[in-house]
């Protein structure tokens, strides 16, 4: 599953970002940050999943930032990591997969059809006029005005949940 998941995530650069080096190199700071801005985006969907109100909303912002506090006093009395950039990147990269994958795991959700109906979706962000259109700040592929109402994923996600939920 982790070479089909690396393939699908490397046809959709290859497609929509084609800035894949021909050897191994660290991301550079920018790509770094806009990266790790993608994921925190995402984590933050995840942290609000289970809210229902404003305030539990508020509620979370808040634990996150107590938790992020917490791993910056961490990285500062461990010290300086050692390692080369690209093995320090590539260790952590590999650790948010390993715990998203843990997470399906504690939700007892096959993820693999998930993952195919994401790429698909994400494979649909070519605009009309045929060209990509990047946000001009983090380079981040946007998505055309109607690919909510034709792609988004959450409908068959759901699907393959009732599915697996039934077996």
């Amino acid at each position: 599953m982790t070479n089909q998941l690396y393939n699908q995530a490397q046809a959709f650069h290859r497609f929509f970002d084609d800035r894949e080096p021909a050897a191994p190199k660290k991301l550079q700071q920018a790509d770094l940050m806009n990266r790790v801005g993608f994921i925190l985006e995402e984590l933050t969907e995840l942290a609000v999943s289970n809210c229902d109100k404003e305030e539990e909303i508020a509620q979370t912002f808040q634990e996150i930032n107590r938790r992020l506090l917490a791993a910056k006093e961490k990285i500062m009395t461990k010290g300086m990591n050692q390692n080369d950039v690209i093995v320090q990147q590539a260790d952590s990269l590999g650790d948010i997969i390993y715990l998203s994958f843990g997470s399906y795991v504690l939700m007892g959700v096959d993820p693999t059809e998930i993952l195919d109906i994401i790429h698909n979706a994400n494979m649909q962000k070519l605009f009309p006029d045929g060209t990509v259109h990047r946000d001009k700040v983090t380079n981040k592929v946007l998505k055309p005005v109607r690919w909510a109402e034709k792609y988004a994923p959450e409908r068959q996600i759901k699907q393959v949940i009732t599915t697996q939920r039934q077996s």
